[in-house]
């Protein structure tokens, strides 16, 4: 991580809500499940991972019209202690972590609401090595569980049939809520299917799955592939990106997403899974540099530091998004 500029990954950020009762629901807003988080107290929105010897923690989070700041942490118990040298006066230093100290990390995160679809989000993520998209959504998800046990009147809702109780109530049943990020692609994605040698395509279903698949039980259907190949390679050539968005798009009830298996111009094989909207490789993600900070940065901090969310929200200028759904 260098001190004087950072690189932030753009990711599509959803919040869903799901009962035992009905399955999947009508999704819980950014802001409101954001704001179920803030109901615990900062020292305690902490996720121990590794038998302890990691923890992620939530030590801020600031909010600002249709932006929600939130900075994640990760305290790493495992890393060796540091090693400073000085080549030019031959010396080194090194310093030692005291008893359950970790060494800490943090990462800024920037939401930008959707007026249209409050359950979508932008969400700008600061690139830290070791603190990457896969534990940030682990903290996000395992603090929101947290709340679900301090907090469960946030996690009812009432019988969509209108359902009295004998003493006139409406009746209520349990929903859980979690986060999900997908990586917002980059034009490089569509260069290099475009430009590039398809191997090969793959629809994948996790729709249309057998509940009885396995007579036995031992094993459960996960999901569903079909193989499909273009008909005239010629007639797609420098546009068969857009052909597979729009076949994903007109086949969305039936297939989630589609594997592409492709060599780049540049000869590097490359396998992808992706959906209309998202990538989940992140050598796709749209990424961008943010520097000129008229201080040199931290590797890790105790608040939100506003230089570097400031520099973030310069790149949502651009931002669709708060288009209207098409």
């Amino acid at each position: 991580m260098r001190k004087t500029e950072r690189t932030v990954y753009f990711f599509d950020m959803a919040t869903t809500s799901k009962s035992k009762k009905y399955g999947d629901e009508y999704p819980i807003s950014v802001d409101d499940a954001i704001r179920i988080i803030e109901m615990i107290p900062s020292r305690d929105r902490i996720k121990s991972t590794s038998k302890g010897r990691e923890i992620l923690y939530i030590p801020d989070i600031q909010r600002n019209g249709n932006f929600i700041s939130i900075l994640v942490n990760k305290s790493d118990k495992r890393i060796a202690d540091p090693v400073f040298s000085d080549t030019k006066n031959h010396s080194r230093r090194i310093i030692e972590k005291e008893k359950d100290e970790g060494q800490d990390y943090s990462s800024h995160i920037l939401l930008i609401t959707n007026q249209y679809d409050p359950s979508q989000s932008i969400a700008l993520v600061e690139h830290c090595q070791g603190l990457g998209i896969s534990t940030i959504d682990a903290a996000f998800n395992s603090i929101i569980k947290l709340a679900q046990k301090q907090h469960p009147q946030e996690f009812t809702r009432p019988d969509p049939n209108g359902a009295l109780d004998n003493k006139g109530n409406p009746v209520t049943h349990k929903v859980t809520h979690a986060f999900e990020f997908k990586g917002h692609p980059s034009k490089d994605l569509q260069e290099d299917i475009d430009n590039g040698t398809i191997r090969s395509i793959e629809l994948i279903s996790e729709r249309n799955r057998k509940d009885n698949f396995d007579t036995n039980s031992f094993f459960e259907e996960k999901y569903r592939t079909i193989s499909i190949t273009p008909i005239d390679k010629n007639n797609l050539r420098n546009r068969i990106h857009n052909a597979i968005i729009r076949l994903l798009r007109s086949n969305k009830e039936s297939y989630n997403k589609a594997r592409i298996k492709f060599k780049t111009p540049q000869g590097l094989e490359r396998s992808v899974v992706m959906d209309a909207i998202n990538t989940s490789a992140q050598q796709y993600t749209k990424k961008e540099k943010i520097g000129n900070f008229n201080a040199e940065l931290k590797g890790s901090y105790e608040k939100i530091h506003q230089p570097i969310i400031e520099k973030m929200k310069e790149l949502t200028s651009e931002s669709t998004h708060d288009q209207k759904p098409t």
